[in-house]
């Protein structure tokens, strides 16, 4: 009897262990789609991380410039989900929690990995900021509301520094009735012009002194003054910084040298002369080839030769770098301004201005200087030029601003 009782004990018992049991698994197969297995001790399995997400995964950033980075951890219960974060190259992008600051140009990939080896990455591409300078003595410019007067405030307002050009006027003097390369350096007029310029470096000054051009394809011969164009700009720039220390000062067109005449067949000619300047381009604070459009047609075509000058003087500004060991910006000149095959003025469109700011940057220019004459007409009005900021050319650089900011 008493063994009958155990078996029949047994039986119940293993019959309400596997009732439990079922009961168990009837409710983990409930449990809405989890990872986690519940265990008969009432504990949570470990659930892996199997993915991880970065958006966005591509960012352009300006350098000194930050933005995040999120990231998505799948499954959203994974137990442990803390991420480590990195950079390949903190030299380029550093991250920290997600914040990604930009130092220097350049690319790196940004990682997110959890503890088990899953990670996500996003490219950071990181790019010189791209600063626009103007020389633009027009007197007015309308938007929707009405015609303004045009001021350096104005400007300003627009995140658009005023330039200050020097004309040679303020700088030399001739010593005949009439010159054409026999100008000389005149001391007090320079020590003058370098008197009211600023001396902080906050607004650039840039000197035109294309007075001795008619020789620069001939750098080391004289000029009409006994001097030769080398030893005339160097005179120049050093009575210049002599008399105003702090100002940023630059040399319109000459290093490197204008690109007017400038085609891919000439390029071993250049090479050579631009060498020649290396002792003027150590005297100048930053690069100003003249871009304008020579030559252009207002055709693809025509855009596509202006930014194969554009690159090559760029490269020519880097070079001068190179040689004499330093590192300085690049603000090439170019203007909106080109003339048709009747000798009619026209202005850059829109798109054709977005075209040259972007080759700019993309060519490693450090900004830009636009220029256009004072008594600029406007061939569809026969007045002076009014600068329009809802369209055209001038909506371009706003607009380019604006994204590169």
């Amino acid at each position: 009897m008493l063994g009958f009782k155990t078996r029949r004990h047994y039986s119940i018992a293993l019959a309400g262990g596997l009732g439990a049991f079922l009961a168990l698994v009837g409710l983990a197969g409930c449990s809405g789609g989890s990872n986690a297995a519940v265990l008969t001790s009432g504990a949570t399995a470990t659930v892996a991380v199997t993915g991880i997400t970065l958006s966005p995964s591509t960012l352009s950033l300006t350098v000194a410039k930050s933005s995040t980075l999120t990231a998505s951890v799948q499954p959203g219960d994974a137990t442990d989900s803390a991420l480590t974060w990195s950079s390949s190259d903190t030299r380029i992008a550093n991250i920290a929690s997600g914040a990604v600051t930009c130092a220097a140009a350049g690319s790196a990939t940004i990682t997110a990995s959890a503890s088990n080896g899953q990670h996500g990455t996003a490219s950071v591409t990181c790019v010189k900021p791209f600063a626009v300078y103007e020389f633009l003595k027009l007197k007015s410019y309308q938007d929707a509301s009405g015609v303004y007067t045009i001021s350096d405030s104005w400007f300003r307002g627009l995140g658009i520094t005023p330039l200050d050009l020097i004309y040679s006027s303020k700088l030399v003097t001739c010593p005949l009735s009439s010159c054409t390369d026999e100008y000389i350096v005149d001391s007090s007029k320079i020590a003058t012009a370098a008197a009211s310029a600023d001396r902080t470096g906050s607004t650039p000054v840039s000197l035109d002194l294309e007075v001795w051009d008619t020789r620069r394809f001939y750098p080391t011969a004289a000029t009409g003054n006994g001097q030769s164009i080398v030893q005339n700009l160097s005179a120049a720039l050093t009575a210049f910084k002599a008399d105003n220390p702090g100002a940023s000062v630059g040399l319109y067109a000459e290093v490197p040298q204008n690109t007017f005449g400038w085609s891919a067949a000439t390029t071993a000619t250049y090479d050579a002369l631009n060498a020649q300047y290396a002792s003027v381009a150590a005297l100048v604070d930053y690069y100003s080839p003249s871009l304008y459009n020579y030559g252009y047609d207002g055709t693809a075509t025509g855009d596509a030769n202006w930014n194969s000058a554009a690159v090559y003087a760029v490269g020519q500004s880097h070079a001068f770098d190179t040689l004499n060991g330093t590192s300085k910006k690049v603000l090439p000149y170019i203007t909106p301004v080109w003339t048709d095959s009747r000798s009619v003025s026209e202005f850059l469109s829109y798109d054709q201005m977005m075209y040259r700011l972007k080759a700019l940057r993309t060519a490693g220019a450090d900004g830009c200087i636009l220029w256009i004459s004072s008594g600029q007409i406007d061939p569809s009005t026969g007045k002076l030029l009014v600068i329009d900021t809802s369209s055209g050319w001038f909506k371009a650089v706003l607009d380019f601003m604006a994204s590169a900011a």
